[in-house]
């Protein structure tokens, strides 16, 4: 019961996503997001209560993640075209280069929310489970996209 009740929690947390989804994209991204939620909330072995303190500060450092990574995107089509055009390239680095270093603060910055909410320990579960997730999504993509390869 208390593990529906937990998943039910992390469901509800993750519809807003769903409906500020702006772009036509299936549906996938929130399909992965819901099953992440679910994955994570199991193998952190969150209390209700910490689910309901923890997702919200969660969502919120994807949110900022996500948006650094778009900056690092932008930046690096815009200091390509300085390349190209052999105009700006000093101030297009700069930018790229900022952009990139603001990118890899924000983990150090998401792991101090954590541990404010939760043990180091269910911290510490939460990046390996992270990555398990990680790794078995690409596992998953790898086998969808070569069903004859043989699995190790």
């Amino acid at each position: 019961m208390k593990r529906i009740l937990i998943f039910a929690i992390a469901l509800t947390l993750s519809i807003p996503a769903v409906f500020a989804q702006g772009r036509k994209d299936d549906g996938w991204k929130e399909r992965v997001r819901a099953e992440k939620i679910a994955f994570l909330t199991k193998e952190m072995s969150l209390t209700s209560q910490e689910a309901q303190s923890f997702w919200p500060v969660y969502n919120e450092c994807c949110d900022k993640k996500d948006q650094a990574v778009r900056n690092v995107m932008r930046t690096y089509r815009e200091l390509e075209k300085a390349i190209e055009t052999n105009n700006g390239v000093e101030a297009k680095l700069n930018a790229y280069v900022k952009a990139l270093d603001d990118r890899e603060g924000l983990e150090t910055e998401a792991c101090a929310k954590y541990k404010k909410i939760l043990p180091a320990e269910k911290v510490a579960k939460f990046y390996l489970a992270d990555e398990k997730f990680r790794r078995e999504q690409i596992r998953r993509l790898h086998h969808r996209e070569n069903p004859g390869a043989n699995s190790k």
